[in-house]
């Protein structure tokens, strides 16, 4: 990490043999996103403070690799949170049985 520049977004990413795919995000303590959020106007900080105001009690502090976390958290409960549609043909023949 410390051959990182203050601007710079790292990614890395491994795809197995198998098809999964993990990966590792970072970002230098003094990064250029940190400073965008910061000159955002106030119309869109008050966008970006409803939006994680359920997470912390500070939105307008959190740093932009924290709103990477909370967004992906995010995505992945919605992904997981519904049942996949063989998950919904099975409940229904289980229904129909119990008929």
């Amino acid at each position: 990490m410390s051959a990182q520049h203050h601007p710079g977004l790292f990614v890395f990413e491994v795809l197995r043999r198998d098809g999964r795919r993990f990966g590792t995000i970072a970002t230098h303590r003094d990064n250029i996103f940190d400073a965008l959020l910061a000159k955002l106007p106030k119309e869109e900080k008050a966008v970006l403070h409803h939006r994680y105001e359920s997470i912390t009690t500070e939105p307008d502090q959190l740093k932009f690799i924290d709103r990477l976390v909370a967004d992906s958290c995010t995505v992945a409960l919605n992904h997981t949170a519904g049942l996949s549609t063989p998950q919904q043909v099975q409940m229904v023949l289980f229904s129909l049985f119990s008929l």
